[in-house]
């Protein structure tokens, strides 16, 4: 199992990311952004991933930093107000069975340089079983009769 020590790495290159805020500040470190950021983050994916797993066998904890459990640190600037490039903050998903991450029940992590959070349930629903999940609110149950 691999050993999670520190949010250091990543908590201040978060920092130093919010007061430089654009490309040639970061293409400048991404040395760093690939020798401590990304396997400070790995390492807790892979070691809180294996404690979650206790909790649900079917959870996905994924170390990759393309389309695992990481969320990217580039901004999707298209339509926002806010176009600077990197975000300052680390956002971690860890999602349950075979469907999309985005798509299915799970637990997501938070932080940026002054807070932080867990937080459980999902995403959206995929469109076969939204209007399932809004009758069952309707109806008052309060939970999908899938």
């Amino acid at each position: 199992m691999t050993t999670f020590t520190s949010f250091a790495p990543t908590l201040k290159f978060l920092a130093e990311i919010e007061k430089n805020n654009n490309r040639d500040w970061f293409q400048a470190n991404k040395d760093r952004y690939q020798n401590e950021y990304l396997p400070s983050i790995q390492n807790f994916i892979e070691a809180i991933g294996a404690r979650l797993k206790e909790i649900s066998s079917g959870l996905n904890a994924d170390p990759r930093v393309s389309g695992g459990s990481m969320m990217r640190i580039y901004r999707d600037v298209r339509f926002s107000k806010d176009k600077t490039p990197y975000k300052n903050h680390l956002g971690v998903t860890f999602w349950e069975g075979a469907s999309k991450k985005m798509e299915a029940p799970g637990y997501h992590f938070h932080m940026d340089k002054s807070s932080g959070g867990i937080w459980g349930g999902q995403h959206f629903f995929p469109k076969d079983i939204l209007p399932k999940f809004r009758t069952s609110i309707d109806d008052n149950n309060f939970g999908p009769q899938f």
